[in-house]
Parts: C-alpha cells; structure tokens; sequence
C-alpha cells in the first residue's frame, strides 16, 4: 500500500523553480517506484497528479491530485487506484480535503474487466445514499449541438435512450430511473438539455 511505503532507496529531488520541487525514489533496480511534486514544501500540483505510485513492472499503481497539500480536482478523481493491467481499480472525488462530487458517485470501484463494482455518494466529506445524494444535488444543465451527441452521452454511461418529440421539446428518459433528461432544440438547431433528478417512487 503506497502510505506504508518506506524510503528505503534512492531518492532524488530536483528543483523545478519558483518554489516547486519533485522528489523520485527509485527501486534498487533503478525503476522509478515514486514521485512527487511540491510547492513551498507542500504537495501541490496544478497540471496533473501530485503524487505517482509506480508498480514494479513500471506501471501507474495510483495517482493523487493535490493543491497546497490538499487532495483536490475538479475536472476528474482526485486518487485513483489502478490494477496492475493499467485499468481502474477504483477512484476518489475529492474537493478542498473533501470526498464530494455533485453529478455522480464520488467513490466507485471496479472488476478487472471494466465493469462497476461498487458506488458510493459523499457531499462534503459526508456519506448519503443515492436518494439523499440525488435531493441535495443541484440541477444540471448543459447544452450540446445534436442529438448524436446526447446519444454519445448515454452510450458512455451504459444506458439505452427513448427518444420523443413534440412541439419543440425533445424528451429523452434513460432506462435507469433515476435520470430524465429534458431538451428544447432551438432555432440554430442546437438542443439544450436539462438533467433532472427524478427518485423512484
């Protein structure tokens, strides 16, 4: 596990200017087993992960994103596991120290194979079930150019889409119940879709 790893090799640290620094601890057999970034001697790394573990076979074992010492991404997990394969393994939300994500699961874990193991939601550092998560999240909105895109869009998150229309409003309900999403297709023919939060009765 990478918190009880020991510096037992050898470590190097170069100075990358204006305060920031990156150590690398090597493997005896000089493979890169660690590296990590700093600002001002705290963990700090605004343009990728500031922490990297490495297995042996000199694959990616996991990656923290941290600001001023803090895990922290916006964008994607901020502590990802991988298997040894390079697939995810499982992988964290964090915001300001804080296990919170506010459109998905903020901890999932997986099989070998790529499929969803496990789910779990968090505002906050604070853990809900789905129910709770989906009446605290705020609603969601995003405009995209085609229904082609929307259709990428359930594609990705393994869900079959209805598709109806009537009188300028497209309706497209997932066949999970707890999304529906709702869009209007404007004149320039950009559809603008809203993402509901809809709990199973």
């Amino acid at each position: 596990m990478k918190n009880n790893k020991l510096f037992e090799n050898e470590t190097q640290t170069e100075d990358l200017g204006g305060g920031k620094t990156k150590k690398t601890t090597y493997n005896k057999n000089g493979t890169i087993e660690s590296e990590f970034y700093y600002l001002n001697d705290k963990r700090h790394r605004e343009d990728g992960p500031a922490s990297i573990w490495y297995y042996k076979n000199g694959t990616i074992e996991s990656e923290d994103y941290f600001l001023n010492n803090k895990l922290h991404r916006e964008d994607g997990p901020a502590d990802i596991w991988y298997y040894g394969d390079g697939t995810i393994e499982r992988e964290f939300y964090y915001l300001n120290n804080k296990r919170h994500r506010e459109d998905g699961p903020a901890y999932i874990s997986y099989y070998e194979d790529g499929t969803i193991r496990g789910e779990y939601y968090s505002l906050n550092d604070k853990e809900l079930t789905e129910e709770e998560w989906l009446q605290k999240t705020p609603l969601k909105s995003k405009t995209i150019t085609s229904m082609d895109e929307l259709e990428k869009i359930a594609r990705k998150e393994k869900q079959e889409i209805n598709h109806i229309e009537g009188e300028g409003i497209s309706y497209v309900i997932t066949n999970k119940t707890k999304y529906i999403y709702i869009g209007e297709v404007s004149e320039n023919n950009i559809l603008s879709f809203k993402q509901f939060k809809y709990l199973k009765n």
